[in-house]
């Protein structure tokens, strides 16, 4: 059972009188706890978050907190319903518009029980290559303005979303908080103005000079707009796909026949791309020609539009002047169809478009009953005579034929070396006709083509798999990545249509040995970790805090600095110069295992 913390300082919330906090304009939830911890004079920041969220670790996190239910009972409901806090005063709004209604009722249930798990791995942000750990930002002359005006400085929500740099209010980019984000405090309750005064232990998100940079603060804008987003609005993959690419093809990086202008297209996006390593955190943005296409695809792929928010948005930046000329464009532009609900059905397309043909039962009753020849009946309904010879054969007739290329013998065996499964290729050179014309006999025998589909595919499957054993064998010490390369042909023909095959064969197989990462430069990696553990001491001891110089530091001082230096404590074996820089600052090194400081 939980343990219950009390203090008799503490100013609980009371049902009669209510909560004694109001939300401030544009402030984030944890802004307001951290308020509320500040005035109810508590020793512990745990009996904070026992008090508002029913639990010692609930609600700490300032981007997606959980317990959000026991909130609004604490508050006594004065604050807004659960749903109101996630939508006006959490980053949730920021992820959720391009996702599923129903992932993100999942996310919402997950912010309101006891944890939110694994949220941030099923939106998609652990595997992003942004982080998932969002900085605490704000803006210095805020904080400044709300002291002028009689309380204390507070996180403002629009700051916080990622891909924001810059204050609108004062034209002024906005400084980073090292706590929190960085593991430090991770279950504190911190205001605007510890972390200012932490002096070193705040960065500039980017220098001065992106303020010049149009392209930059557009951007920073359309993320905050998005952020803004109704919980109940969801942009459909299928529908944004279409809109980006309606986009594209206004901006003449579509060809006639919908294909991407890929030099062009890529050129101009890699152009776009390279502001973004002015800010830190968005470097993932930057893109050559060469990577700018796998980026497009997300423009072609309905699957690879479910990713995060930034990606989105560098395109839409890159295509729209504002957040509202997309919203237009996408509510505008005409609904699409999904691709995949195109391709179920597009084996059953042709037939089906067949089978309603008007002329095909004409076509096929003059044939059968009237004893019409197919270029009689085909002239007879308006259609040519290749295509009455094959309704014929679907429908199971074998039409009248004056032969011209193939004799009665030739076709004969034309048609036994057809089910036996030989190419088109090969039975067009065997018998010295064209490929037309072995199409044309598939289409115009009943029952040839399904024949020949089976014992080619029956003849294929046998060739694929003795290339791929062949292939397995030869290359013994071959990892499964490296033989999908070596034979990219026979994997990507079994995979499609000999998968349980290849699943069981490969299952089969030993596995090699995981890698050592020997290929792994730990004298580069000593080298620049080490420089920047001994920039981030200098720091620390000298400059504004120079009455600190000569003496020790705490490790977790350092790697709140340096945040990279924490998941290598346990390899400074292999990093000696970096240990002799910690050695100097710190003396006795704790173990890898050493715990943050507990607030």
């Amino acid at each position: 059972m939980e343990r219950q913390h009390t203090n008799k300082h503490l100013m609980l919330p009371d049902a009669a009188f209510g909560f004694p906090l109001r939300w401030l304009q544009n402030e984030t939830l944890y802004s307001l706890c951290s308020r509320y911890h500040r005035l109810s004079l508590a020793l512990r920041h745990h009996q904070t978050s026992q008090i508002l969220f029913g639990h010692r670790s609930g609600g700490h996190a300032h981007d997606l907190p959980s317990h959000l239910d026991n909130f609004v009972e604490a508050t006594c409901g004065a604050l807004g319903t659960a749903l109101e806090v996630i939508e006006h005063h959490t980053m949730a709004p920021y992820f959720l518009p391009f996702r599923s209604p129903s992932s993100a009722a999942d996310a919402m249930r997950a912010m309101r029980g006891p944890g939110i798990k694994s949220l941030k791995f099923q939106l998609g942000l652990l595997t992003s290559r942004f982080r998932a750990n969002h900085p605490l930002k704000f803006c210095t002359e805020c904080a400044i303005r709300d002291v002028e005006v009689g309380h204390p400085p507070y996180w403002r929500l629009v700051h916080q979303f990622p891909g924001v740099w810059l204050c609108r209010v004062h034209e002024r980019v906005l400084d980073v908080s090292m706590l929190k984000s960085t593991g430090v405090g991770r279950f504190g309750w911190f205001l605007p103005d510890e972390a200012m005064l932490e002096g070193p232990y705040t960065n500039r998100i980017a220098d001065e000079s992106v303020l010049e940079h149009p392209d930059l603060r557009r951007f920073s804008l359309m993320c905050e707009a998005l952020g803004t987003t109704p919980l109940e609005v969801h942009f459909s993959p299928v529908h944004l796909v279409s809109t980006l690419r309606l986009r594209l093809a206004e901006r003449g990086f579509l060809t006639s026949s919908g294909g991407l202008h890929a030099q062009s297209a890529c050129a101009s996006f890699a152009e776009f791309s390279q502001s973004f390593s002015k800010v830190v955190g968005l470097e993932a943005l930057v893109v050559d020609e060469k990577s700018a296409y796998s980026q497009l695809q997300l423009i072609r792929s309905i699957q690879r539009a479910r990713t995060h928010p930034l990606r989105h948005l560098s395109l839409i930046c890159w295509l729209y002047t504002d957040w509202a000329e997309f919203l237009t464009s996408y509510r505008s532009s005409p609904p699409a169809q999904a691709k995949s609900a195109q391709a179920t059905t597009a084996r059953e397309s042709t037939i089906s478009e067949t089978v309603a043909h008007p002329q095909r039962s004409l076509c096929i009753a003059l044939m059968a009953g009237s004893g019409y020849s197919a270029s009689r009946a085909a002239a007879q309904v308006g259609v040519a005579t290749g295509t009455a010879m094959a309704w014929a054969a679907q429908a199971g007739i074998a039409p009248a034929r004056r032969p011209k290329k193939l004799d009665v013998v030739l076709r004969s065996s034309l048609h036994d070396a057809l089910r036996q499964g030989i190419s088109k290729a090969e039975a067009a050179s065997r018998f010295s006709v064209s490929v037309q014309t072995i199409t044309t006999t598939l289409r115009t025998e009943p029952g040839l083509h399904l024949a020949w589909t089976q014992a080619w595919r029956a003849r294929e499957q046998c060739k694929r798999r003795e290339d791929w054993i062949q292939g397995m064998e030869a290359h013994p010490t071959a990892s499964r990545k490296e033989l999908r390369h070596l034979h990219k042909a026979d994997f990507a023909w079994l995979y499609r249509n000999d998968r349980d095959w290849l699943t069981k064969l490969m299952d089969a197989r030993p596995r090699l040995p995981g890698s050592n990462n020997a290929s792994l430069s730990w004298e580069r990696r000593d080298r620049d970790l080490c420089d920047r553990v001994r920039a981030a001491c200098t720091a620390l001891q000298g400059g504004a805090r120079s009455a600190r110089a000569g003496r020790k530091l705490a490790l977790w001082e350092i790697y709140q600095q340096v945040p990279e230096l924490k998941p290598q404590l346990r390899h400074l074996d292999r990093l000696p110069n970096t240990k002799a820089a910690l050695a100097d600052s710190v003396g006795t090194i704790p173990s890898a295992k050493d715990q943050l400081p507990l607030f």
